[in-house]
């Protein structure tokens, strides 16, 4: 069962971690990464994950895949507080498919962010106070603010790949398309290596047949993600990247960047949010449900249901006259939902 994490569960913040502190967490994220973030990525698939939020879908789950749900928001309980943290309370009610795919992108881009050995690790930590120089002259000072401004426009990379691999190569578009299809492997691999460990019949061969397989499968992922970051970092550099209402990212041209900035294009559906829509537009349209004893249950998760789709659709979303009839067949309000 996955239970709430409270206040007292919350790990140190990362930043006020000593050198020792810091290179344990690392190597928990750099495990539960490796061993963890598959397993829960297939259910991302699940029509339920898109539906339920975590608490309700997750409880259906193996005990040791709720188990790393929990851990993997523990280790996240490390950056409690920054800008993109839904912690405490927002974790537990968005979708299960959100959910797995927050943890998974954040500890990985932990991992990516904080290389695990001491001599990367102590780059972070403060410098020994030294004697004041002197107050720095006006033109220094004035460089140094314009520097520090510049850096809090910085974009934030989507959290899905889909929601910015359109602005890549051709080709790096071509490897992110294998992502889903490698972790699918690797998971298989693993579990298979897993079955026969534990089988005294197996042949040695076959169990190192499937161990390399997720192996390889494992640093293709890695090498992929690598790129991405590669790719990533030269458009940023380029600084003609925004970032759209619905997260995606697109580029401009340099002058018309402020007014892009200012007034975004209506943005367009990746596949994975049209693939989404279909999918809730064909559930929030069905009135079979929730006409008997489990009315006032259906309501409330078709109100959730709603609250997702309108994310995808926008104001057009009430428009929509096969839903606009089920709201009316349940007694909804869609006004007061928007």
């Amino acid at each position: 069962m996955i239970t709430k994490l409270t206040s007292n569960d919350y790990l140190k913040r990362f930043s006020s971690m000593t050198l020792a502190e810091k290179q344990e967490y690392l190597e928990k994220v750099m495990d539960w990464n490796k061993n963890q973030s598959h397993a829960l990525l297939r259910h991302t698939a699940d029509t339920e994950a898109q539906l339920q939020n975590i608490l309700q879908c997750g409880n259906k789950w193996k005990i040791e895949e709720q188990e790393a749900v929990s851990e993997g928001i523990r280790l996240l309980s490390a950056f409690a507080g920054n800008g993109d943290s839904w912690l405490p309370n927002a974790v537990y009610s968005k979708s299960a498919k959100r959910v797995i795919q927050w943890i998974a992108d954040g500890l990985m881009r932990v991992q990516a962010d904080n290389t695990a050995t001491p001599k990367s690790i102590a780059a972070t930590q403060p410098l020994p106070a030294k004697k004041r120089p002197g107050r720095p002259k006006k033109e220094a000072r004035a460089e140094g603010s314009a520097d520090t401004a510049d850096t809090a426009f910085t974009p934030v990379r989507p959290k899905h790949i889909d929601q910015y691999v359109h602005l890549f190569p051709k080709k790096i578009q071509e490897r992110a398309g294998m992502v889903k299809d490698l972790l699918r492997q690797e998971e298989v691999a693993r579990e298979n290596a897993r079955l026969l460990m534990n089988d005294p019949n197996s042949s040695p061969g076959d169990r190192a047949k499937w161990a390399t397989l997720a192996t390889k499968c494992d640093k293709a992922v890695k090498d992929i993600y690598r790129a991405l970051d590669e790719e990533w970092d030269k458009l940023v550099t380029s600084g003609r990247v925004v970032i759209d209402d619905l997260g995606n990212a697109k580029v401009v041209s340099p002058e018309k960047t402020e007014e892009k900035t200012a007034e975004p294009e209506k943005p367009t559906r990746t596949r994975e949010q049209s693939a989404n829509r279909r999918t809730l537009r064909k559930w929030l349209g069905d009135t079979r449900r929730g006409n008997g004893k489990t009315r006032e249950e259906h309501v409330r998760k078709w109100k959730e249901a709603y609250r997702e789709f309108l994310k995808i659709e926008g104001a057009d979303a009430a428009k929509d006259s096969k839903i606009a009839e089920a709201a009316k067949h349940y007694g909804i309000d869609l006004a007061s939902l928007s």
